[in-house]
């Protein structure tokens, strides 16, 4: 039985909806070109740039893929966090909270803010390091 992978921008259903978009791009270019009238002075310009125009778009689309896909990972990573804080300051807050049960919360917190931190910094020194 194979295994279930997640969608991303490397995985063959992308990569299949790239070259169609491609595809589809460099085809309409020469059926454009095919039905301007035969003494048009750049037609034959037009059909050798459809091979161009098909990996110009296949790659426009990948890359598209991946900023949309990397950004939902973000939003769903900011929106993990700010649902752990919230139940934690639920807790730190709460009238009903034991001392002890408000002592974890507050440790579970700054280990949060912590874990917060190091992920932003090694973003940072990966766009640092890429430069």
């Amino acid at each position: 039985m194979r295994s279930a992978q997640p969608a991303g921008p490397t995985s063959r259903p992308d990569a299949i909806s790239a070259g169609a978009i491609g595809a589809g791009g460099g085809t309409i270019l020469v059926v454009i070109a095919n039905n301007l009238p035969s003494d048009f002075p750049h037609q034959s310009w037009i059909v050798l740039l459809a091979p161009w125009v098909s990996v110009t778009l296949a790659a426009g689309w990948t890359r598209l893929r991946q900023i949309t896909s990397d950004r939902r990972k973000e939003r769903e990573l900011n929106n993990l966090f700010a649902r752990a804080e919230r139940s934690l300051l639920r807790i730190i807050n709460g009238p009903h909270s034991s001392v002890e049960a408000r002592g974890r919360a507050r440790a579970d917190l700054e280990s949060l803010h912590l874990q917060r931190a190091r992920l932003d910094l090694e973003r940072f020194n990966t766009v640092v390091l890429k430069q």
